[in-house]
């Protein structure tokens, strides 16, 4: 159980659940950050499919589909939810995948967005995601 400024949070499995201004919160937590193997942090090694593999494209970026339902279901914080989509692309290019591709797969899941309620409308999400990626672009180019 971590305190932060007067507001606790509790750890369990890929969520971290806190109280805060009398609400129950939930937000992604990785773990692979505080883990380590071979003196490297388990999150700095490659958990998505290597972008030379036989896998079709389609099969590949599908991780980024799946793995954004993901998000949407386990963070109810919109900045959260950038930051670890942001994340998430940012690995994907710097593992090889098309910066276009991954892009386009991004903006393709609006039809699946469910978070409206408590992270916003899609195209007021998807602003944020791809201003944040494209401030990076110059350092990461691919």
């Amino acid at each position: 159980m971590a305190s932060r400024h007067n507001h606790v949070a509790i750890c369990y499995l890929d969520l971290e659940i806190s109280v805060k201004n009398q609400r129950l919160r939930h937000v992604l937590y990785d773990k692979s950050e505080h883990l380590f193997a071979g003196g490297k942090r388990l999150s700095e090694l490659r958990n998505i499919p290597h972008a030379e593999s036989a896998s079709s494209d389609s099969c590949k970026l599908a991780v980024i589909t799946s793995q954004l339902h993901r998000f949407n279901r386990r963070t109810d914080d919109r900045a959260n939810f950038v930051q670890v989509t942001v994340h998430l692309a940012q690995k994907m290019i710097l593992a090889g995948y098309r910066k276009d591709d991954v892009i386009r797969k991004i903006v393709s899941y609006g039809k699946h967005w469910y978070g409206a309620a408590y992270m916003g409308p899609w195209p007021w999400v998807l602003r944020k995601i791809l201003k944040r990626i494209k401030s990076w672009h110059v350092k990461f180019v691919k």
